[in-house]
């Protein structure tokens, strides 16, 4: 309740030396009337009651912006997405020398990429997906075109082309 009071009031010391012996007197007007308990010979207010009602305003108030919610996602996952990705990577670098779509998804074939889920329905493209136990999204996502171009997703959000990964494998 000093926060309150304090919020647009000068702190004086006098005004310390009431908050310290809480002999504070408030005017009633900022209260609404189930907050005060009415005796015969005083009225008190209940204990937790917050002034809601008539309350000054400063006249040079900043509106602070809202600021964005941040979601909640569980950080540990029986994955280990850097091995999972290095080898994913690698072999992306070794189809890259080939040169040839065709001897990607023979290497595909031939390779277990075990915590990888491989998608070749799509005509010209071919799709890796890491899922993790949290999300029903995949966490990872690598789309691999004819020209043996990529993309990647992280929670089907593509990443930027200035992000370090495009850098290093483009």
């Amino acid at each position: 309740m000093a926060s309150m009071i304090t919020r647009t009031r000068e702190m004086t010391p006098d005004l310390k030396n009431q908050i310290d012996g809480n002999t504070i007197h408030l005017c009633e007007r900022h209260f609404k009337s189930e907050c005060i308990s009415i005796y015969p010979t005083r009225k008190v207010l209940i204990l937790g009651s917050i002034p809601t009602e008539n309350l000054p305003k400063k006249s040079h108030e900043d509106p602070k912006p809202a600021q964005p919610r941040r979601s909640l996602t569980k950080r540990d996952s029986t994955v280990d997405t850097a091995t999972a990705t290095s080898s994913l990577m690698s072999l992306s670098t070794c189809s890259r020398s080939n040169n040839q779509f065709k001897s990607l998804l023979k290497q595909i074939d031939k390779e277990n990429l075990d915590p990888w889920k491989i998608d070749k329905s799509v005509e010209e493209k071919v799709k890796f997906e890491l899922y993790d136990d949290v999300h029903c999204l995949p966490k990872f996502t690598i789309v691999v075109d004819s020209a043996l171009e990529f993309s990647t997703y992280v929670y089907n959000w593509p990443l930027e082309d200035t992000h370090f990964l495009y850098k290093e494998r483009k």
